[in-house]
């Protein structure tokens, strides 16, 4: 009996190969039967350990051996017994030559596993790089540590009056620290919402914790941090976490290795080591309310439970009834304070361009709440020198006009508009007049125009895909090759009518 099982150790440590889990499971299977019999003959058969001992190693043991794991590489585990005699073995030996063995597997899957990790690590990085990108609006990026992103803790949210406590901010790096959470608890907070007006920094906020992941943060908590835009969903067919990981992040030039990221990333989140940060939960929130988006409204719900997650949207359009349970923190981004103002305007301007615009601001009440909004900050600094000196006097509607022309006047460049078979350059647009960008942009105010009355009929739409697009450009062709105001509804008109009066060239018709 003895001679038998250690021919069967034998057989199976010289034979290593592609099959060398179900060798394995064999030999335990075969050494529990033996050691079965010697139980019920009452003889231990020369064994000097006890054989109920040796079986409860054995059963211990047995799960390691699962013949659907994958076969360990043969180096490995020949190196674990190589020093052995296993002429030599005897019944004994068994258990002490799988525990060998076992931690060989151990030490390879822990090494493998970081392998693997790191493989992930590395493929998001290279997918993050340009979408981590802040762009502003002159076109130029921004440096991360420039965007300032303010988080203050939301107090009795489920009540009517939601109160936000400015007076206790908390920064980034200490957003996952033990805290008194909404249920009263001292706990680490895993699931967080964070709501926020728009263009106050949610998405940037996201951008900072996948970037800060990257520098550093968190590693002992989480494996990965992963920005998803929720509006993106529904556009992929994935329904389960690995399809979606395989779908969004790892198609791009990654063929052969694409699926096995995905597991393994999959594998990560099932373990709690990776955050999810969810952009956008209004975004979607229409969409799981119709007939037939039960399936989407499903996996929205298996994303929001996931074990770590970071929820952004903005308040008026957050669905409550989407949102999980398990959430300990509630914060509202609200944008920057006056010292981040001072500190963002000489970051990005000359001091001569940020002594400008501060004087703007200090002159000027009517905008002294609109500049703690990070993108509206951005284009007046983008438009500091068109600027009018009589801050006081200026309107709001004038300040946006000013605004918006300004902007035209980039895009005018960047599409390279022509004026009497010439291209403008930059010194030709910034000499024209603002009934002369009218007259130059005139068809793109008209698109736009119709698209915004489009987004407010749609219950506030903020994405139009292709068909959105060429739907649009259709009903604008019509009425101007019509002139027929039927193809447009009555508001669409007074929306497109004040711009594309400059080049009128009779009623009811458009020049383009």
């Amino acid at each position: 009996m003895e001679v038998a099982i250690r021919d069967g150790a034998i057989k199976f440590l010289t034979s290593l190969g592609e099959n060398a889990m179900p060798l394995v499971l064999e030999m335990v299977q075969g050494a529990l039967r033996r050691l079965e019999k010697l139980e019920s003959s009452g003889s231990t058969g020369g064994v000097t350990d006890d054989a109920a001992t040796t079986k409860a190693r054995l059963c211990d043991l047995r799960p390691i051996w699962d013949p659907a794991r994958l076969a360990a590489p043969k180096g490995v585990l020949l190196k674990a017994v190589q020093d052995k005699d296993h002429r030599n073995a005897t019944i004994n030996d068994i258990p002490a030559r799988l525990d060998a063995i076992h931690q060989a597997i151990q030490s390879q899957d822990s090494k493998a596993a970081q392998s693997s990790v790191q493989d992930v690590q590395s493929a998001l990085k290279a997918y993050y790089h340009r979408d981590l990108a802040i762009l502003r609006v002159s076109g130029e990026t921004l440096d991360l540590e420039t965007c300032f992103v303010n988080l203050a803790i939301v107090e009795a949210p489920a009540q009517r009056e939601r109160r936000v406590n400015m007076q206790a901010p908390i920064p980034l790096e200490q957003l996952f620290d033990k805290r008194k959470l909404r249920d009263g608890k001292e706990d680490i907070p895993k699931t967080v919402l964070v709501q926020g007006r728009a263009g106050v920094g949610k998405t940037t906020l996201c951008k900072k914790l996948v970037h800060a992941h990257q520098t550093g943060l968190w590693k002992d908590r989480f494996d990965t941090v992963l920005w998803l835009p929720l509006r993106q969903i529904k556009a992929f067919k994935s329904r389960t976490l690995e399809e979606l990981f395989h779908e969004k992040f790892f198609t791009r030039g990654l063929k052969q290795e694409g699926a096995a990221l995905a597991h393994e990333l999959a594998v990560s989140a099932q373990r709690g080591r990776v955050l999810f940060v969810l952009d956008g939960l209004d975004e979607i929130a229409k969409d799981t309310r119709c007939d037939d988006s039960q399936a989407l409204k499903e996996f929205i719900r298996l994303l929001l439970e996931q074990q770590h997650v970071v929820i952004t949207s903005r308040p008026s359009g957050l669905d409550r009834s989407l949102l999980p349970p398990t959430i300990g923190l509630e914060l509202e981004t609200v944008g920057f304070s006056a010292q981040n103002v001072q500190d963002f305007l000489s970051k990005v301007l000359s001091p001569a361009a940020a002594k400008t615009v501060q004087d703007f601001i200090r002159q000027t009440p009517l905008i002294q709440g609109l500049v703690n909004i990070p993108v509206q900050l951005d284009v007046i600094c983008y438009s500091s020198d068109s600027l009018p000196t009589e801050g006081p006097s200026i309107t709001m509607t004038g300040l946006y006009q000013l605004m918006v022309r300004k902007l035209w006047c980039k895009d005018a460049l960047r599409l390279r508009k022509s004026a009497e078979g010439e291209t403008l350059t930059q010194e030709h647009i910034n000499q024209l007049e603002s009934q002369e960008i009218d007259e130059l942009m005139a068809t793109e105010m008209q698109h736009l125009g119709y698209l915004a009355f489009k987004g407010l009929v749609n219950d506030h739409q903020l994405e139009f895909d292709e068909e959105a697009l060429l739907s649009t450009f259709r009903d604008l062709k019509k009425y101007r090759a019509t002139g027929n105001s039927r193809h447009l509804p009555p508001q669409m008109l007074e929306i497109i009518w004040m711009p594309a009066q400059a080049t009128r060239s009779k009623p009811g018709t458009f020049s383009t």
